[in-house]
């Protein structure tokens, strides 16, 4: 569905944000089909607010976005990359929060500055407080293909990342590799370099890494130890 039509309005860091010509129509049809072109432009604007809060979230993800599209049924914000579950339901709600971020924005010029007297401020008003919320409670049904399909996926998808670190988000093991080809900080108990640990043990607050090698030879040296006492306090007893 709307393959074709797009006009490319600009580009946001490289991303291309294009419009089809469904979403006029739609605008005039949100507007009742009267005569309201700040209402229009205020119904535009929520819908680039929303993909904008997509894409951002795709950035901060560690994706690579491919286009912002506005269309008659809302917007579409497609990836060049297949993100995992949680990635996408992260993302899912960048277009929600970006509303609210709006809504909020809204209200607060509203009590601070008064209510709108012009026609202007009075039709964007309302499209970024009533017409935001009632978009954005749309968004958030969980049926295909609005937003809250996968948003409320959200925290499945946490619980199966912290159990499976295969389906952690990107760059959740970027610690691991901070440092990395630099010379190791070494123990006096640890292994000379190159040598695997033999086993470890995950604790909640860190690692806590436990050498076999280490304990065997702990071991022998304490054994050895006492063979020796007890060879001495044998030999004392005889000279006695």
């Amino acid at each position: 569905m709307f393959q074709v039509g797009y006009l490319t309005l600009f580009r946001l860091g490289g991303t291309p944000v294009r419009m089809h010509w469904s979403a006029p129509v739609a605008a005039l049809l949100f507007g009742g089909l009267g005569l309201r072109p700040w209402l229009w432009l205020g119904f535009l604007l929520l819908i680039l607010v929303h993909e904008v809060g997509h894409l951002t979230l795709i950035w901060r993800r560690g994706l690579a976005p491919a286009t912002v599209d506005l269309h008659g049924l809302g917007g579409l914000c497609l990836y060049s990359e297949v993100p995992s579950t949680l990635d996408h339901a992260v993302v899912a709600w960048g277009g929600v929060l970006a509303q609210a971020t709006l809504g909020a924005a809204t209200v607060a010029a509203v009590l601070v500055f008064g209510e709108p007297t012009d026609e202007i401020g009075a039709e964007l008003v309302h499209a970024f407080t009533w017409s935001n919320l009632v978009l954005a409670g749309l968004n958030l049904l969980p049926f295909a293909p609005l937003d809250g399909h996968q948003a409320w996926r959200i925290f499945r998808a946490r619980r199966r990342s912290h159990r499976d670190p295969a389906h952690a988000p990107p760059g959740a093991g970027a610690a691991a590799k901070v440092g990395e080809g630099a010379q190791e900080r070494r123990s006096p108990g640890d292994p000379p370099p190159g040598r695997p640990r033999r086993s470890h043990v995950d604790m909640e607050e860190g690692v806590a890494v436990i050498d076999g090698d280490e304990v065997r030879s702990t071991v022998q040296r304490a054994l050895e130890d006492a063979a020796r006492e007890a060879t001495k306090r044998r030999r004392d007893r005889s000279e006695d």
